[in-house]
Formats: structure tokens, C-alpha cells, sequence
């Protein structure tokens, strides 16, 4: 396997020497061979495997140790519709590929073969990893390309995450229904906003995840509507000014909620209650609800409207807690634990859910458990 120099030198600078002109990479011996490999960053890897089929198995073979240690793949895009991919692991991270629109007036590129399709390539001083370089009309096409390869490379047990920040709209840079992109990030600032998010979902498969940040200056009629693929996610976070734009609680299908709020839900919560009790909400495992206000929750009202039931304040209650769907950068694998003498049963099934209010936070955790069964457990 022979190495141009303009492409060793862009990207291997550490291996060549002035007279330097061919590399015969696999004529080296295996331990020669892992040790290159070993002082190469991920980017770097990244490129050597797209040389050809047998160079990608040649490093695949070499780092599997390596792999192992990586726990997703981000792309990370911003309002210029050109997104940043990269590793992360343990508590750090590394840049390995940009992807943007070609500009004519740069002139050191290469192309290379990605999933059968050939890409133009450089190398940015500024992002110090590869760029690759696509058409407007082949943006969909290039990442599919990209997405393809990364699959086969660090393969299907890494989890694949999708990051839109900073006034994000879809139109400037559509991801298509890629395999295992599992996790969902979008910061979005403006009601105007919500048509671009929602044709996103609609547009995506549905995810094990999903975050949302968002600060309307004024509510409209563009929300979420009840049929949203949004609301089929495992897992969601939403963080935004008002309870009832979008409203999470009553739309919700999923297992594991956290919402946080710059004003109070007490309606929202007792309609949801009172729909869990009903039976209308299946699959709810854990709710947590923060306030952004600088007072306290007061949910006497809600505790009130919601037919709660009390255990003997001289018992100890059991202590709810379920593993996360997804583990933050905090690594805290399980749920807030849920200590409470306040619950509330289902009438469908007699399952209980325990209600905890502590300062500006409410917990809501359902047991996999009947009343009487729940009551065992009280020391």
C-alpha cells in the first residue's frame, strides 16, 4: 500500500523525513505497525481508513482495545448547517472530521472513496482534522456516506448522538434517517423555530433520547402537536419558560421525563396525575419536574387535587429508583431516589406511583408493584 506525499504530509507529518517518498505501510512488522498506530490520534486513524478496504481492517484489527474505550459519536451542528463529528471517551473528547460546503477558491484537496461514493477532502489548520467538502445538493448524501463508514468502522455498539445549537432551523442542514443515532440535542430560542424542529422529528427516526432548550419570547400555535414523533422518545429533557409550550405532560408516551420550568405547572401536574391514575399514561417510569423560580415549589394544591394517599409517618417508606436511559456527564447511573410517605394507585392495574416534593423539585416514580405489594415493603 503506497502513500502520495502531498497526503502523508498533510496528515502524517510526524512520519516523514525531507527525502522521504514512499510509504510501504504494510511491509512493516506487526509491532512496528501497532506502534504507529498507538501515536496516532483518532482523526488521523479516521483517515487511514478510508485508504482501502484492507487498510480499514488492518486498523480495526490493531485498536480494538482503543475502540472499546469510546462511548459515542457526535455531530455537532451549528447555524451554518456545517457539523462537527466527534469521539468522545471517558471525560474527554477529540475533533475528527468537519463537513461543509465546497469552496471553489481552496484548491488542496484530494478525493477519497467513502461507501462507494467519492468525496473531496482537506485538511483545516483551524479545526486540525479532515474536512470533507460537498455540494448543497449532496449534504444528505455525504453524511449517509460518512454515517455508513463510521458504522462499519467503530461499529453498532457505540452510541451516535445528533447536537443542533444556537437558533438551529433544519433547512440549513437536513440529517437524514441514519442508523443508530440514538440521542437528540437542540437548543432553539424562537417560537419561528418550531416548524424546522418539528419537521426534524418528523424527518428522523425516534430516539432513544431527547434534549431540548428553548426561551420563546411569546407563545403562538407553532408546538408540538399531540401525534409528534417527539413524544415516542425513551427518554426526554426539556428545559424551557413555560409548562404548557410545548406540553410535555400531556403529551408524553414515554418512560423517563425531565422537565424544568421559569414557571409554575401546577395544572399541568394534576392533569397528569389524574390521567396516570385514569390509566392514560402506560409507560411512565420516572418523572422529575425542576422550577427555575428563585421560590419554592408549594404543591399543597396539587397534593390536594390529585387523591393522594399517606403511609404511617412513624414507618419507613421504600425508596424508588430506576437506571437512567441515558447516563448524563455526571455518570449517575440511576434516578434521583424517590423516599416518600405520599403516593397515589392506578385504577386499571392497582400500581403505585410515589410523589415526592423537596424544595423547587417534584418526583413522580411508578412501581412495578400493587398497592398491597408496595405496602409490604414499608419497614
Amino acid at each position: 500500500m503506497f502513500f502520495p506525499d502531498s497526503f502523508l504530509a498533510s496528515f502524517f507529518p510526524t512520519f516523514l523525513t525531507t527525502d522521504y517518498k514512499r510509504m510501504q505501510i504494510f511491509k512493516y512488522p506487526d509491532l512496528i505497525l501497532i506502534e504507529i498506530l498507538h501515536n496516532m490520534n483518532y482523526s488521523e486513524i479516521f483517515l487511514m481508513s478510508f485508504i482501502s478496504k484492507n487498510m480499514k481492517k488492518l486498523v480495526k484489527s490493531y485498536q480494538i482495545s482503543r475502540f472499546d474505550r469510546i462511548e459515542s459519536i457526535r455531530y455537532e451542528c451549528y447555524p451554518n448547517g456545517q457539523p462537527l463529528v466527534y469521539i468522545h471517551y471517558k471525560s474527554s473528547s477529540e475533533r475528527i472530521l468537519k463537513i461543509e460546503e465546497c469552496d471553489e477558491e481552496i484548491n488542496d484537496k484530494f478525493q477519497l472513496n467513502i461507501s462507494g461514493k467519492m468525496i473531496d477532502f482537506r485538511y483545516s489548520d483551524q479545526y486540525q482534522c479532515p474536512v470533507a467538502c460537498c455540494q448543497p445538493d449532496d449534504k444528505v448524501y455525504v453524511i449517509k456516506s460518512l454515517h455508513d463508514h463510521f458504522l462499519d468502522f467503530f461499529g453498532d455498539s457505540v452510541e451516535y448522538h445528533f447536537e443542533a445549537k444556537y437558533g438551529w432551523k433544519s433547512d440549513y442542514f437536513i440529517i437524514p434517517q441514519l442508523q443508530n443515532i440514538s440521542i437528540c440535542s437542540i437548543w432553539y430560542y424562537r417560537y419561528g423555530d418550531m416548524k424546522s424542529v418539528e419537521n426534524f422529528f418528523a424527518w428522523s427516526p425516534v430516539f432513544k433520547r431527547v434534549y431540548l432548550f428553548h426561551e420563546p419570547h411569546h407563545q403562538t400555535e407553532n408546538s408540538f402537536g399531540p401525534k409528534s414523533k417527539l413524544w415516542q422518545t425513551d427518554s426526554i429533557k426539556i428545559d424551557q419558560r413555560n409548562p404548557d409550550a410545548p406540553n410535555v405532560l400531556h403529551c408524553f408516551k414515554g418512560r423517563q421525563a425531565f422537565l424544568r420550568y421559569g414557571s409554575g405547572a401546577t395544572f399541568e401536574i394534576v392533569d397528569f396525575v389524574n390521567r396516570w391514575k385514569s390509566g392514560d399514561v402506560s409507560r411512565l417510569e420516572y418523572l422529575q419536574i425542576e422550577s427555575n423560580l428563585v421560590v419554592e415549589f408549594s404543591y399543597d394544591p396539587v397534593l390536594n387535587h390529585i387523591g393522594v394517599k399517606q403511609i404511617d409517618p412513624e414507618k419507613t417508606p421504600p425508596t424508588h429508583s430506576v437506571p437512567k436511559i441515558h447516563i448524563e456527564k455526571d455518570n449517575i447511573p440511576n434516578t434521583d431516589p424517590i423516599t416518600s410517605h405520599t403516593y397515589v394507585v392506578r385504577q386499571s392495574d392497582g400500581r403505585v406511583a410515589s410523589i415526592l416534593v423537596q424544595g423547587k423539585k417534584f418526583y413522580f416514580g411508578v412501581w412495578d408493584k400493587t398497592e398491597e405489594e408496595f405496602l409490604e415493603m414499608v419497614e
